[in-house]
């Protein structure tokens, strides 16, 4: 609960002061879309939480389309936006699944994002 009112403290701070996920560093766009993830996990069998749960995709994919062009420090860049490409049209099929009430396709994906974090955390980090 208290990461939780991290990330709504660190949403509402940014979206006062009319900042977006431009002026956040790499490691801070992938620290909010953790945060994010989570809580779409946690959530993603309450059909009741669906519309929140598109909100929150299409605040993933806004976050990973500005991290798509900042550098990873290591390993290939272009490899890099590859694997962001993927991770966006993921949180598209995500954002749809919940959208469409498919819970069990947003399960799915979810399952999709994790093994993409996964191989970009070895790849990357």
């Amino acid at each position: 609960m208290k990461n939780v009112r991290k990330v709504i403290f660190a949403t509402m701070l940014i979206a006062t002061l009319g900042f977006g996920a431009e002026l956040l560093s790499l490691k801070a766009n992938m620290k909010q879309t953790s945060a994010l993830l989570k809580q779409v996990t946690q959530s993603v069998n309450d059909s009741t939480k669906n519309a929140a749960n598109a909100d929150n995709a299409a605040k993933m994919i806004e976050l990973f389309k500005t991290a798509r062009n900042q550098t990873p420090g290591v390993g290939s860049f272009s490899e890099y936006q590859s694997l962001i490409d993927q991770c966006i049209a993921e949180f598209t099929n995500l954002q749809k699944a919940f959208q469409n009430n498919d819970n069990k396709e947003a399960l799915s994906t979810i399952q999709k994002l994790n093994q993409i974090k996964k191989e970009g955390h070895d790849k990357f980090n």
